[in-house]
C-alpha cells in the first residue's frame, strides 16, 4: 500500500535541484561486410546471420560463428534466448535443402519436409522460437506452384502442415511466439495477392484491417503472441502493427515512399521498424506517440551520428525492448550494422506528461520534467509501476528491487535517477 504524498512545493523543489533534457547514451557500429545480418536474439546481443553460403552467429564476445548449414533460402533465425540457430542445411541422403538446427561445430538436426521438394529445397526455415523448440516456415506438399504450405516442426510432432484456405494456394509461416500457440506468415490469394495470416492453436485466421481490408504479411510476432507486425503500401494507409489494445493500427508511410516492409516489433507494440521502396530504400521507425520517420532522422534525436554516406537502407532486426537494431546497407559495397539506443535510462519514463496523449507512458530516450510529473502521477495513484524498490539506501539489500510496496522509499529512489541524468545533456 502506498503510505506517502508529495506536494507541489517539493515537487518544484525536487526539479530545481534534478538534471532534466539528457539524452540516453546510445552508438552506432558497422559491423562490416563478411555477413548479412538476418535475425537477432531479444536482448539485441546475438545475431542471425549469412556469409556468403553458409549460416553462423555473432555476438561481440564471440565475433563471426560460422556454422555451415546453407544460406540463400529462407531464413538464419536465432532464437530469443540467443542459444539456437535454425536455418537451412543440406541433407546428404538427397542433396536437398530442408529445416534445421545448428549442433554446433558444422554439425545439424534435420528437420525434414512434407511429401515433395521444389528446385533444391525440401523445406525452407523462416523463424524460431524463444527457446528453439519450435521452427516454422515452408514445405512442399507438390512440386508445381501454389503447393508450398505452412509449416512449424516440434520434436514431439515432427514436421506439421498448418495447411491453406485457398485450394492450390500457396502458404508460409513466418515467425511462432514462445509456446507456439500463435504463428504468423501469410496466405496467397486467387488473385496472388500475398494475405496477411496467422495461425492461433493451429486454426488460420486472415488479416484485414478495420474497414475490412486485407493486409500483407504478418513478419514477426512478440512472445506472448499478442503483438505482431506487418507491410503495407501508401495506397492502403502503410505497414501495419497488431496489439492487444488498438488492435491493427496502420503506421502511415514515408514522405514520397511507396512499399514499407515491416520487419520487426518490440515486445510491448510501441516500436516497428522496417524498410520502403526495396532493398535501396529508406530504413524506417515507427514509435508509439511519435510517428513514422526515417531511422537516420530517429538516431539523430536520440544522440548518435551516423557516418556521412552510410544508408540505413533495411533495418531488420529488433531486441523485444526496441533498445538494439540491427540490419544491412546495399553500398556498394554492402555491409551490416547495429544501432544501440542505451535502454538503461530507467528515470525516462514518458514522452508527454499529459494523460490521453500519445506517447503518454512512452519513453522516448529524453530525460525531462514531464517524465518527473509522470513518475509522481502514478506514484500518488499507488500504481505498481511506481514501485521500484525496497529501500532507498544504494548499498543496502533490496535497492532497486521492488517489492510490492508504494512508499517514500519508492519516490526518493525515482528521485535520485533523476538528478544523476542519463548520459551527456
Amino acid at each position: 500500500m502506498k503510505s506517502f504524498r508529495v506536494g507541489v512545493p517539493l515537487a518544484a523543489a525536487c526539479l530545481q535541484v534534478c538534471a532534466g533534457g539528457a539524452l540516453a547514451q546510445s552508438s552506432f557500429t558497422n559491423l562490416g561486410t563478411s555477413f548479412r545480418v538476418n535475425t537477432c536474439s531479444g536482448d539485441g546481443t546475438v545475431l542471425g546471420v549469412t556469409a556468403g553460403s553458409q549460416v553462423g552467429t555473432w555476438s561481440e564476445s564471440t565475433g563471426l560463428v560460422l556454422l555451415g548449414g546453407r544460406a540463400g533460402n529462407g531464413w538464419a533465425s536465432i532464437s530469443r534466448d540467443g542459444t539456437t540457430l535454425a536455418a537451412n542445411a543440406i541433407n546428404p541422403s538427397t542433396n536437398l535443402e530442408e529445416m534445421a538446427i545448428s549442433l554446433g561445430g558444422g554439425a545439424w538436426q534435420l528437420l525434414g519436409g512434407l511429401a515433395a521438394s521444389s528446385g533444391v529445397t525440401r523445406s525452407t526455415t523462416w523463424g524460431v522460437n524463444d527457446d528453439g523448440s519450435i521452427v516454422v516456415g515452408l514445405g512442399w506438399l507438390s512440386p508445381a506452384a501454389g503447393w508450398g504450405r505452412a509449416v512449424y516442426w516440434t520434436q514431439g510432432t515432427g514436421m506439421v502442415d498448418l495447411g491453406t484456405t485457398v485450394p492450390t494456394r500457396s502458404t508460409r509461416a513466418n515467425c511462432v511466439n514462445a509456446d507456439g500457440s500463435v504463428i504468423g506468415g501469410w496466405q496467397d490469394s486467387t488473385t496472388g495477392y500475398r494475405q496477411g495470416a496467422v495461425w492461433i492453436n493451429g486454426v488460420q485466421q486472415l488479416m484485414v484491417d478495420n474497414a475490412n481490408v486485407a493486409l500483407l504479411m504478418v513478419n514477426n510476432i512478440n512472445s506472448a503472441g499478442t503483438v505482431w507486425c506487418g507491410d503495407g503500401s501508401a495506397s492502403g494507409g502503410g505497414p501495419y502493427v497488431r496489439t492487444p489494445a488498438n488492435g491493427i493500427e496502420r503506421l502511415g508511410v514515408l514522405p514520397g515512399t511507396n512499399t514499407h516492409l515491416a520487419s520487426d516489433v518490440s515486445d510491448d507494440g510501441n516500436i516497428v521498424i522496417g524498410a520502403s521502396d526495396g532493398p535501396f530504400g529508406t530504413g524506417w521507425i515507427w514509435v508509439r506517440g511519435q510517428g513514422i520517420q526515417s531511422l537516420a532522422d530517429y538516431a539523430a534525436s536520440r544522440g548518435v551520428t551516423i557516418p556521412a554516406g552510410t544508408p540505413l537502407n533495411v533495418p531488420i532486426a529488433m531486441s523485444d525492448d526496441g533498445s538494439v537494431i540491427t540490419g544491412f546497407s546495399f553500398g556498394p559495397p554492402g555491409f551490416s550494422w547495429r544501432l544501440v539506443f542505451d535502454d538503461a535510462c530507467e528515470p525516462d519514463l514518458t514522452t508527454g506528461a499529459i494523460a490521453g496523449q500519445p506517447g503518454y507512458g512512452v519513453p522516448n530516450g529524453v530525460l525531462n520534467n514531464d517524465d518527473f510529473f509522470y513518475y509522481l502521477t502514478i506514484f500518488s495513484q499507488g500504481s505498481a509501476a511506481a514501485d521500484l524498490t525496497t529501500g532507498a539506501i544504494a548499498g543496502q539489500p533490496g535497492y532497486g528491487v521492488p517489492n510490492g510496496i508504494v512508499n517514500n522509499d519508492d519516490f526518493f529512489y525515482y528521485l535520485s535517477l533523476y538528478s544523476v541524468g542519463c548520459g551527456p545533456g
